[in-house]
């Protein structure tokens, strides 16, 4: 097994142990203490930020709920690279039935990214408990970027540059589950397969099957909230082979490019 394999292997295997202390933790707390886990703190439901309400992660997402109906917020790391803004409506909401809609707005300098998406998520279930989440989302995604890489031996020429321009128009599906445990204590499972349609400065064609998937576990404290988790994805493989394939070609030895990335994830945030 080379070393992508391994440190993907090593960063899954690692996010999950805050979750496995979090089970332990309810297991030995009983009743656990906490406030509520509701579906406005969450992401991917059908319901935004509750008025008066913030959030504030630890990697720099913010929201605030402005009324019960909108939120705006934004993503503090990301403006390292560009700009982004993110609002939110809750169009319709009742006691099992709530529709959201956000949209997101990001520019990055770095890679010369500019990017939009709507999502649009409807949500079985009460504001607080067990739940069904389910939308479809509009993405389109201008990539300007040149990567001119260097050969490592003097008597090779340097390979041609790659060329990223692109653009990406994609419409994702989500489905998902929040199994609530209790008021503080939730497993969260989501499947979000891609239709996507790209277009290069050589051809327009649509890209081979997309998806993201998930498997956390939501833990919620007095304003203290930890995700943890695992997400299997095939995004950027494609990209990840081009490069592979590019070093291979100048006698280099890259890391082995999986299928499926079990990409970790962890989110840990404040909600008051």
């Amino acid at each position: 097994m080379t070393f992508l394999p391994r440190t993907l292997v090593a960063a899954a295997a690692v996010s999950l142990l805050p979750g496995l202390a979090l089970a332990q933790d309810v297991i030995d707390d009983d009743p656990p203490d906490g406030t509520p886990i509701t579906a406005n703190e969450l992401e991917v439901t059908g319901r935004t930020m509750e008025g008066g309400k913030h959030l504030v992660s630890v990697f720099g997402r913010y929201r605030y709920g402005v009324t019960d109906w909108f939120q705006a917020g934004t993503n503090g790391l990301e403006w390292v690279a560009g700009p982004n803004l993110n609002i939110g409506f809750t169009p319709y909401a009742a006691d099992k039935h709530a529709v959201s809609i956000e949209v997101d707005s990001l520019v990055n300098y770095a890679f010369e990214t500019h990017s939009v998406s709507a999502n649009l998520i409807y949500s079985y279930g009460e504001q607080t408990g067990s739940r069904l989440n389910a939308g479809v989302a509009f993405s389109t995604q201008t990539i300007e970027g040149v990567i001119s890489p260097k050969s490592s031996d003097p008597s090779f020429p340097d390979p041609p540059e790659l060329d990223l321009s692109t653009k990406i128009t994609s419409l994702p599906l989500h489905i998902g589950y929040d199994w609530a445990f209790s008021d503080v204590q939730m497993l969260r499972v989501w499947f979000s397969p891609y239709l996507m349609y790209q277009v290069t400065p050589d051809d327009e064609y649509v890209p081979p099957f997309v998806f993201s998937s998930g498997i956390a576990y939501v833990r919620a404290y007095e304003k203290i909230r930890i995700i943890a988790g695992v997400a299997p994805t095939n995004a950027n493989v494609e990209l990840l082979r081009d490069l592979e394939a590019l070093a291979l070609e100048y006698d280099q030895d890259p890391p082995m490019v999986w299928d499926v990335l079990p990409m970790p994830y962890f989110r840990l945030y404040w909600h008051f």
